[in-house]
């Protein structure tokens, strides 16, 4: 007979004893990333909070009993106001200038005045290239160089039959104002500068006025003031100038000497189509569009040691016309020859040019010493000589007799002998001194 099948149904105190049957894939629940970073940052357990709050309490009740530590403890938070306080009223008062128009007028024209004082070389250098001939232009001498600089070099206008010498200054004029320059004359000559010049000759004569009847003349700071002015128009206009054509002439130098130095203008972005041919350092090519109004407004590379001049172009660096400037061509040249595997100038050749090289010193004389600031730095520079003297066996002889043989120098003389003193002074008058330093000296040489 067949067995039936009896069906039992379970207590809850049977079901409680069953195990756990976990969950097919297909039930377990999908994990976001937000959970599984709320799972990874769990909240801490109570017994972390706790041990948490114990230790921070040990901290407290430490720095309270510790006066040093509760001394630290305050000056800090004290700092931390002061600097709290001080960041708070320069906010205020900000926002107190902030609340008048007047000063957002004048603030405006302060930022604006400091684009156009950037820019106006820039601007000088567009004029003397738009409105000069290039005839004209030939005879640009470099900004400072002496009569005798020119002919010491033989720098002279080649294009002109009569060759001539291009200096900008008749002698060095020693800070004296009434020698007359190239590019002082050029500003001179045209109505920015003649009005300046009669401002000045006026007040020349008012002042020779002032002494024969000083009761007549009138308040000295006034005077002062207007005369400043003047002179500030017209080393103004002269400065430009100058810088103008130091970059024009220094552009041309480098495109001569250096054909694989591109130098390129920053400018504004136009949809004009430039002329083919035209020469993109120069900047009276309206077609290319304005050169920015920023102190960054060179872009140069050099095209060699690339595959391609897309490669080159990706090296291009921004420089402003003060660091462009300062560069020496000639400087440039000759460390580049000095290179076996690569004589060509590189930009990083350029920007070194602008450092003075190191003189030599002359003979019988001593390097002027760098300034301490403190006894540390002072110590420093006692530690550099001794092991001069003697942390390298193999040159200690030659350097101890050269070190002797500076003695025929006066000023070494004089310095040694007020360190001499000085150190005797101090190890007479300390009692033990002596001892131990011969003590560590004995420890260290050992070593």
């Amino acid at each position: 007979m067949a067995r039936m099948s009896q069906t039992h149904k379970l207590t809850d105190a049977e079901k409680a004893r069953l195990p756990a049957i976990p969950a097919s894939p297909s039930q377990q629940p999908t994990q976001t990333i937000k959970d599984v970073l709320s799972d990874a940052v769990k909240s801490p357990s109570q017994e972390a909070i706790a041990e948490y709050n114990k230790k921070q309490a040990l901290k407290n009740t430490t720095a309270l009993t510790d006066p040093v530590l509760s001394n630290a403890q305050a000056n800090l938070y004290a700092e931390d106001a002061e600097i709290n306080a001080m960041l708070t009223r320069a906010g205020e008062f900000g926002i107190s200038l902030d609340n008048h128009a007047e000063y957002q007028a004048g603030a405006s024209e302060i930022a604006r005045a400091k684009e156009v004082d950037d820019y106006k070389a820039i601007a000088f250098l567009k004029y003397i290239e738009t409105y000069l001939s290039s005839a004209q232009l030939a005879y640009l001498p470099w900004p400072g160089m002496t009569k005798s600089e020119a002919d010491a070099k033989n720098i002279r206008n080649t294009a002109s039959n009569e060759s001539p010498l291009l200096f900008d200054k008749p002698v060095n004029s020693g800070g004296r104002a009434k020698v007359e320059t190239f590019y002082g004359k050029m500003i001179k000559s045209t109505k920015l500068g003649q009005e300046a010049q009669e401002i000045l000759d006026e007040l020349d004569k008012e002042e020779a006025r002032a002494k024969l009847a000083p009761g007549e003349a009138r308040d000295h700071g006034n005077f002062l003031a207007d005369k400043s002015s003047a002179t500030r128009r017209l080393n103004n206009l002269v400065s430009a100038l100058r810088t103008a054509a130091h970059v024009y002439l220094l552009i041309k130098d480098i495109k001569k000497r250096m054909p694989h130095i591109e130098i390129e203008w920053i400018r504004e972005p136009t949809t004009t189509e430039i002329p083919e041919g035209s020469d993109l350092t120069m900047l009276n090519i309206p077609e290319a569009g304005e050169v920015v109004h920023s102190t960054q407004c060179l872009m140069i590379y050099s095209t060699k040691g690339y595959a391609s001049l897309a490669q080159a172009v990706k090296k291009a660096r921004p420089f402003s016309l003060g660091s462009f400037k300062r560069w020496k061509p000639d400087r440039a040249i000759e460390k580049a020859s000095k290179r076996l595997n690569a004589p060509n100038v590189t930009v990083d050749d350029l920007i070194d040019s602008a450092k003075a090289p190191p003189q030599a010193p002359a003979p019988g004389s001593v390097s002027k010493a760098r300034d301490v600031k403190n006894a540390t730095e002072a110590g420093e520079n006692l530690n550099a000589v001794l092991n001069y003297l003697h942390k390298d066996p193999a040159n200690e002889n030659a350097r101890n007799a050269e070190w002797k043989g500076n003695y025929a120098v006066d000023d070494v003389l004089y310095t040694r002998y007020k360190l001499f003193v000085q150190l005797r002074a101090d190890f007479d008058g300390t009692p033990g001194l002596e001892a131990k330093a011969k003590e560590i000296v004995a420890k260290k040489d050992a070593k």
